[in-house]
């Protein structure tokens, strides 16, 4: 949604409340292989929830695949193929359920919508 990488999304910053978004980057890996993933948390700053996910997924062999999900209007995450849920994991690639955390970290504010009157 806010990485600059080319994929098919049905997803968009429309989709989003305009306002200030903070930044979670959270990286995993599974145990004994290369694979990583990036995961993007975008918490709006207005409400401290998590309204949308980019994540890269980096695998074996150098392939990267990207997904986005967002939480929509009607209480439910949708992913970038438009399939929704109430929670996310059951949108989440079944390769990714053995991966653990290996460092997490701020990133800068990104902004939906106008600015005027911020910095």
């Amino acid at each position: 949604m806010f990485i600059q990488l080319p994929f098919d999304s049905v997803n968009s910053t429309a989709d989003l409340p305009a306002g200030q978004y903070s930044v979670k980057a959270s990286t995993y890996a599974e145990v004994g292989t290369s694979t990583r993933v990036l995961m993007l948390a975008y918490e709006f700053a207005y409400s401290a929830e998590v309204l949308a996910y980019d994540m890269l997924i980096y695998l074996p062999g150098g392939a990267v695949l990207a997904r986005d999900f967002v939480w929509m209007k009607d209480r439910s995450w949708r992913d970038s193929d438009g399939r929704k849920s109430q929670d996310l994991p059951p949108l989440l690639p079944t390769e990714l359920k053995d991966l653990v955390c290996i460092s997490a970290e701020d990133g800068d504010d990104v902004w939906v919508g106008s600015e005027v009157g911020h910095g």
